[in-house]
């Protein structure tokens, strides 16, 4: 038994190599399965990304184009309140200038009351040029109240997409 020694070194030898090339290849097979599910969920994730990147990109550019409508609507409302401002002046300077305050009539101690009517000229710029300042006010809430409005509704929209 022990005389065929050479052949159980040789079937040792060819067992040993087995068992390593069976250990290489498993190492190996390991190896290529992780860098394979690697570039999987890489994949995956920059399809994710991109797709996030240009959902941003689309919002951001509805917002922009939501916001700059919005300002057109300010600028044109604004621009007809001081077009309404400049005609309400031009008939205005056919008023009669407030006279000395010595030469004012006592009207109002007879209980009559003063409506927008007898107002004096100046006086008709003072509070025309007033609600005008307060038309254009009101002008820039609404367009601020509807700007917020507008990014709150795509925000919303955005949320609820996912």
């Amino acid at each position: 038994m022990f005389g065929n020694w050479k052949l159980y070194a040789l079937i040792g030898v060819i067992l040993l190599g087995c068992y390593g090339w069976h250990v290489s290849d498993k190492r190996s097979a390991i190896e290529l399965n992780t860098e394979v599910v690697k570039a999987s969920m890489e994949n995956q994730y920059q399809e994710k990304l991109d797709k996030a990147v240009a959902d941003a990109i689309k919002s951001t550019k509805d917002m922009q184009a939501d916001a700059d409508k919005l300002k057109e609507d300010k600028y044109a409302k604004i621009e007809a309140n001081n077009v309404q401002l400049s005609a309400d002046y031009k008939r205005l300077q056919l008023r009669a200038n407030r006279p000395s305050p010595e030469k004012l009539p006592n009207t109002l101690l007879g209980g009559e009351t003063c409506t927008a009517r007898e107002l004096y000229k100046e006086d008709a710029e003072f509070l025309t040029g007033e609600a005008a300042r307060a038309e254009s006010v009101l002008i820039e809430r609404d367009y601020y109240y509807e700007r917020y409005e507008s990014a709150r509704k795509r925000i919303d929209e955005f949320a609820n997409s996912k």
